[in-house]
């Protein structure tokens, strides 16, 4: 499947583009996409649509945290008090909801799915091809490490039944 979309995606750019660039970045692109075809696949075999859902918000969640904390500690000298607490603010408003959908994913995976497959086209409106300085194989990049999580999470927690008592 991974391969199929690589394919896809090449032969659409090659539509829309008079000339295509040979770069490692389309090389890299293909590897990505078939290995997170393979690493999905593995994952929603072994450990569920939940858990795996569960797992992967909160890698997301801990990287923006990650990211967040590195911010404001190299901010903290150059902004006031009340600015870096405006960044705590806004770091918690950006981070938090990942956690929440981790939680969320045992408890309503079908809520939370729609929720991911939300987030998911929000990434993609933010990260949107053609859009901006950047090439598109660098946009496809982003895409597919924002997004091909988020949306595989979701879908599998949407394909996944409501939750019963023993499942709690």
């Amino acid at each position: 499947m991974g391969g199929f979309v690589a394919l896809l995606a090449y032969a659409a750019l090659e539509a829309w583009e008079s000339q295509l660039q040979a770069s490692s970045e389309w090389v890299l692109l293909v590897l990505v996409a078939l290995w997170m075809t393979w690493l999905f696949s593995s994952l929603m075999k072994f450990w569920g649509a939940r858990r795996t859902a569960s797992t992967v918000l909160l890698v997301f969640g801990s990287f923006w945290a990650v990211f967040a904390i590195a911010t404001i500690i190299t901010e903290a000298g150059s902004v006031d008090a009340g600015d870096a607490m405006l960044g705590v603010l806004a770091s918690l408003g950006i981070v938090g909801p990942f956690f929440l959908l981790a939680w969320t994913a045992h408890r309503w995976p079908r809520a939370t799915g729609i929720l991911l497959l939300v987030v998911s086209v929000g990434f993609l409106m933010v990260f949107k091809p053609g859009a901006g300085t950047q090439r598109w194989s660098t946009t496809l990049m982003t895409d597919a490490l924002l997004l091909v999580p988020l949306a595989a999470s979701g879908v599998a927690l949407l394909r996944e039944g409501a939750v019963g008592r023993d499942d709690l």
